[in-house]
């Protein structure tokens, strides 16, 4: 499952992968994060789509899956079909 998470106070958006519960995986991310991270979507997909992901969105990485949420408008776009 590829799940999308936003650090509004940092202006960060975090593309990941987790083949357990979503929820699960946010919560441990967020016990360590400096601050409140919000769930923009979630999606049926495995590590090749994530990687896709990370490709497309390459020239906005900040470092490792996290990337500046001017990407935020585009991926609340490719998440919509599958918002449910």
């Amino acid at each position: 499952m590829i799940y999308v998470l936003h650090a509004r106070e940092l202006r960060l958006v975090k593309i990941g992968y987790t083949d357990g519960a979503v929820a699960t995986r946010v919560a441990a991310i967020s016990h360590a994060a400096p601050c409140a991270l919000h769930v923009v979507g979630v999606l049926d997909g495995g590590r090749a789509m994530e990687k896709r992901l990370h490709d497309y969105f390459a020239a906005n990485r900040v470092r490792g899956e996290w990337f500046s949420d001017a990407i935020l408008t585009v991926l609340q776009e490719k998440l919509a079909p599958y918002a449910g």
